[in-house]
């Protein structure tokens, strides 16, 4: 572990990265891309100061607005000890902005009386990753040390709470979870706990550099066979589900029936879009203190 010192923490697109480097084992880590720039992904780095830097900058900010969670999932093995998301969302709910999160780890469920707090004012999105409901590619996805059922008790202790769940179907693979009875199970899930939207991100998985070689490395680790069959084909740096066939319709016509929001654009539109939830509400003093 290493101390970042930032001299500031909210980018000019409100993205905030308390957390630098991996902390998962994802097979499709964006940590790990070169254009994170980020010298050693096994190596995590903190910033200890992000709650004082956020509480200065959201203050001097004309416009509220919604802050979004970068890279690294801001809970982690870090985050349980020194708890600066925490303190963070503390500072995102005092000066009545909104957050969105992204993130694996059901450290999350610690926080949902701040998160609580904020969707009660503005908007609470969390992004709950899962990428297939069947163990042995979860973990062939997500790593040994993950697990569905964490995520489950995500979704279950969200539900209903004011908070905008997103099911992220990500990433979506050949011969592991690309495939039509994988996305049905996960569609089914989302409308069981009421999710908001649904996303695919367009059933595209681009490997960028840096991203490709850990994907193909661990791939070969964990499962050979399936390793095997993606080099007869050729180490493609993308792969791509087509939207206008069988899973396209059925991911498109599922959600359609049962309001849930879809597409990729259109669901980071809702996300990033400011909200105020108490405008007509009266406030007591209570309130105001």
């Amino acid at each position: 572990m290493y101390q970042i010192l930032a001299k500031s923490i909210i980018t000019a697109q409100n993205g905030i990265n308390i957390y630098r480097g991996a902390t998962d084992s994802c097979i499709v880590s964006k940590v790990r891309a070169k254009g994170a720039r980020i010298e050693n992904p096994d190596e995590m780095g903190i910033k200890m100061d992000a709650p004082a830097l956020i509480s200065q900058e959201l203050r001097k900010k004309r416009n509220r607005g919604i802050i979004y969670t970068g890279l690294s999932d801001p809970y982690n093995a870090l985050e349980k000890e020194y708890e600066i998301m925490r303190k963070c969302l503390k500072a995102i709910a005092r000066f009545d902005f909104g957050i969105d999160i992204t993130t694996r780890d059901p450290l999350v469920l610690r926080d949902k009386d701040v998160l609580m707090d904020i969707a009660s004012h503005t908007k609470c999105v969390l992004r709950v990753m899962l990428p297939t409901l069947d163990k042995e590619k979860y973990s062939l996805i997500e790593g040994r040390e993950k697990n569905i059922q964490d995520i489950l008790d995500i979704l279950e202790g969200f539900k209903g709470t004011g908070v905008d769940l997103i099911l992220d179907i990500f990433p979506m693979l050949p011969y592991i979870n690309a495939d039509i009875s994988s996305l049905e199970e996960l569609l089914k899930l989302g409308k069981e706990y009421g999710v908001k939207a649904i996303d695919t991100h367009d059933f595209k998985t681009v490997l960028q550099s840096g991203m490709k070689e850990y994907f193909y490395q661990e791939l070969e680790k964990r499962d050979k066979n399936i390793y095997d069959l993606y080099v007869k084909e050729g180490l493609k740096d993308s792969f791509l589900v087509d939207k206008s066939g069988e899973m396209g319709r059925l991911y498109m016509g599922f959600c359609r029936e049962n309001g849930i929001l879809f597409g990729s654009k259109d669901i980071q539109s809702y996300a990033r879009k400011y909200e105020n939830r108490t405008e007509g509400v009266q406030l007591s003093l209570f309130d105001l203190t």
